[in-house]
Parts: C-alpha cells; structure tokens; sequence
C-alpha cells in the first residue's frame, strides 16, 4: 500500500465517521513525514509538488486529528536507512 492509498483511505474513514479513523489517519502521517526526507533531497519541479502535496496532508491530518482529540506523534528525526548488505546474501 502506497501513501496516494493510504491517504485516500484516510478520506474515506472521515467521510464515513469510523471509529478507527484516527488511528489510521495517525498511521498516514507517520508514513508521510517519514516519507518527507527522501522528497526533500531532489530538486525536480515533479518531486516539489509532490512533497508540498504531502506537507499539506500532514498539516490537514493534524488538524482533524485534533479536532477529534487524537494526538499524532510529529517526527522529529529523519528515519535512518539500514546499512546495505555486503555479498550475496
């Protein structure tokens, strides 16, 4: 599942007021902004539309998340990426 489904997953929750919305919408956003690092490194006009797309969601996610009184945890740190692996395996 990619973020364009998850976040269009998320609209769907609200619109329908389901219970499990918030976490959900909560799950998007971590996924977004571990996502923002990557987007953050290329300067093409595609990829800073697509990360200003993403600001916003989070923005808007955030603030439904409040408004229903749901606390979403705000990345603080850029997620580290695992050493790649050495020979074959």
């Amino acid at each position: 599942m990619g973020l364009s489904d998850l976040a269009d997953l998320s609209t769907k929750l609200i619109d329908r007021n389901s219970a499990v919305g918030p976490a959900h919408i909560s799950t998007f956003v971590g996924a977004a902004e571990q996502g923002l690092p990557e987007l953050r490194r290329h300067d093409q006009q595609h990829v800073a539309e697509m990360r200003n797309a993403v600001e916003r969601a989070i923005d808007s996610s955030h603030k439904v998340l409040n408004a229903v009184g749901w606390q979403a945890p705000r990345s603080q740190q850029p997620i580290q990426q695992p050493p790649t692996q050495q020979g074959p395996f």
